[in-house]
């Protein structure tokens, strides 16, 4: 079978299980193809997939067999709702959906293709920085990676001025210039301990009952094993993450808010982890 024709019983299977029902136009229409075509692809996916789908004769449309569905493809959740956000699907299903918050902070597209480049060629560039505390600094950095966290873009790179790897947010780069000298070993992303070092973070339902009355609720909605889930994450991004998920990091799981619905079961992760400074409850003095 050719990738073409495996794309379009894909979508036939696509469609099928999340509108419920396809026509012979819709496939038509989504792949420029003739009624032949069209007809001969619903012949096939209907003798692969047997059971999958029946002929509705007065709509004229394709009908999901829901009893004794058994998908054909494999349908990520992730790849599922990427494809739902899209335009294409959408309006194919017919379906509203919030992409998530507008983003605040974006990059310009010029100060971006610089930093690309740079990282593309393992070169350093000299910025134009704005930081946080106010002073704005002419700096040379050696970027290595992108970084969304949720929030906003960072490029992670090797800061000459205070040699350390660090996270500068693309959004206050006012200026950037290639430096055509290649970078050197401790500069290159090899280099970035942080970047480099894996952590695992045991993830569990909060335990105080002002912040979550029923527990048993998150340990279904994350599929959790044993009343806790693990997600491994870079040590550099840390922090962002267990912001982000609203995760009390505290020792004694003080932090209180209807926002904060896990808590951090191995805090001992988070030894030496520069970027934990982010996470929720966290105490630097302590180093939980």
């Amino acid at each position: 079978m050719s990738n073409a024709a495996e794309s379009r019983l894909e979508h036939i299977e696509f469609v099928l299980l999340f509108r419920g029902s396809i026509s012979r136009q819709d496939l038509i229409e989504a792949f420029e193809i003739g009624e032949a075509a069209a007809t001969r692809d619903f012949r096939q996916y209907n003798e692969s997939c047997p059971g999958n789908m029946h002929l509705n004769s007065v709509t004229k449309r394709w009908e999901i067999q829901v009893d004794s569905f058994k998908p054909c493809f494999n349908h990520r959740a992730q790849s599922v709702l990427s494809r739902l956000r899209g335009q294409k699907y959408s309006a194919l299903l017919g379906i509203s959906f919030a992409t998530g918050a507008p983003r605040l902070s974006l990059p310009n597209v010029n100060i971006l293709a610089c930093v690309t480049r740079a990282i593309a060629n393992k070169k350093a560039i000299r910025v134009r920085y704005m930081h946080a505390s106010g002073s704005c600094k002419n700096i040379e950095i050696a970027p290595h990676s992108l970084v969304d966290n949720g929030i906003r873009w960072h490029v992670r790179a090797f800061d000459r001025s205070q040699q350390k790897f660090w996270d500068f947010v693309l959004g206050r780069i006012s200026n950037a210039t290639v430096i055509p000298d290649p970078i050197s070993d401790t500069e290159s992303v090899d280099a970035d301990h942080q970047w480099n070092r894996i952590v695992k973070l045991e993830l569990a339902p909060h335990p105080s009952s002002k912040n979550l009355q029923n527990p048993k609720a998150i340990e279904f909605e994350y599929g959790m094993q044993d009343g806790f889930i693990i997600q491994e994450v870079r040590a550099a991004n840390v922090g962002y993450w267990l912001r982000l998920w609203n995760v009390d990091c505290s020792l004694d799981q003080s932090k209180r808010g209807k926002q904060y619905q896990l808590y951090l079961r191995n805090p001992p992760a988070l030894y030496d982890v520069v970027s934990a400074q982010l996470a929720p409850g966290y105490n630097p003095e302590i180093g939980n």
